[in-house]
């Protein structure tokens, strides 16, 4: 890391608190800025240095898959918000999903395609939604491996839950989760064809999500701006770790 915090991979928007909420430009330091923090590698260690050099918050974009202890650590020793960054696993689209919802669905399943570089996150994003909509932690009991297919069986909150992941060579991720009873709901999300699918079904026919305008990229740097002093003090590392935890069975 270079003498003023910040490298190619750590990038800082100095925040202006009096043009709230999505003002920002760009600054020299971490020090007294949102850092946005490139989630490859081991972006863990990045993030420490961009905390211990003054931000003012954390943007982590697109974490790798890390050891869960070490997201428990980083969470744990972080006192400023940070925002976690998750293309498959945007706040606004769970939040658009669970108003339609009268509580945790009775079971969820989810189906993923991915390659073997993209399959842990693909997992652990999995795993996000199933604790997102099942209202709890997740925890698989049943293991199987076979081929290129994986499947594994447990709960997630006050759900049943259920994953088979395939292998694929070269395809773009695809992952669906229905949700089922008392309404069904399903999230589809197929990189290889774009805008994800939100849907609700139930007795008054089917709700579909309007496409999201905003662009993950500002809606992460806009919820870090937002949460700078705000209160209960923001830390999507937690949740992260929760993730990490659930899917590190499936990874032996």
């Amino acid at each position: 890391m270079s003498p003023t915090g910040v490298t190619a991979e750590t990038r800082a928007h100095r925040v202006a608190i009096a043009e709230l909420p999505v003002s920002a430009h760009r600054a020299a330091a971490p020090d007294g800025a949102v850092a946005m923090i490139d989630g490859r590698g081991e972006w863990w260690i990045r993030a420490a240095h961009a905390r211990d050099g003054g931000a003012a918050a954390l943007v982590v974009s697109e974490p790798a898959t890390a050891p869960a202890q070490e997201i428990w650590a980083l969470a744990d020793a972080t006192t400023i918000p940070v925002v976690v960054q998750r293309s498959r696993l945007r706040p606004s689209s769970i939040d658009a999903l669970r108003a339609r919802l009268d509580g945790a669905p009775t079971a969820l399943v989810a189906e993923a395609i991915a390659t073997a570089r993209d399959a842990d996150v693909v997992l652990r994003d999995a795993a996000g939604w199933m604790r997102e909509l099942g209202g709890g932690p997740v925890g698989f009991v049943a293991i199987a491996r076979g081929g290129s297919a994986l499947s594994a069986a447990g709960t997630a909150g006050a759900s049943t839950a259920s994953i088979l992941l395939t292998e694929s060579g070269s395809r773009a991720p695809l992952l669906d989760i229905v949700g089922i009873a008392p309404l069904r709901s399903e999230v589809r999300l197929d990189e290889a064809t774009g805008a994800p699918r939100l849907a609700v079904a139930g007795a008054d026919g089917t709700w579909i999500a309007p496409v999201a305008l905003e662009s993950v990229d500002r809606e992460a740097l806009r919820a870090a701006i937002d949460a700078v002093g705000a209160q209960p003090r923001r830390n999507d590392l937690r949740a992260l770790a929760e993730d990490a935890d659930a899917i590190a069975p499936l990874l032996l």
